[in-house]
């Protein structure tokens, strides 16, 4: 699942979206997505349940923080991130707590 370009094409060709709501939709639909997948599996007697590879982690944008999707997403099953990102995180020397199951604000969602 490709986060970043999410974000990226709903700035393009949503402009006129909520300001709050942009540069969001990505990680919105990455949650729901990871909560309908955990939803489905966790009734499943299996050994292993599948998981989910989330990519395009990284920012597009130089004004947004590196770590933006990382940290959105702290806590999930899989992180696909490029080295750039893995470089920002470690030089900025940042821990994240579980996030992906924490949706965003009724007002983005």
């Amino acid at each position: 699942m490709f986060i970043s370009r999410i974000d990226v094409y709903t700035e393009q060709e949503i402009p006129h979206l909520q300001p709050g709501a942009q540069g969001l939709v990505g990680i919105l639909n990455a949650k729901r997505v990871w909560q309908a997948n955990q939803d489905f599996w966790n009734d499943k007697d299996l050994i292993l349940q599948q998981e989910l590879i989330f990519a395009s982690t990284d920012t597009k944008q130089p004004s947004v923080p590196a770590w933006k999707y990382v940290q959105a997403l702290a806590g999930s099953d899989i992180q696909n991130t490029p080295p750039e990102t893995n470089a920002a995180i470690a030089s900025h020397d940042i821990e994240f707590c579980r996030t992906v199951d924490v949706m965003p604000t009724l007002e983005i969602r």
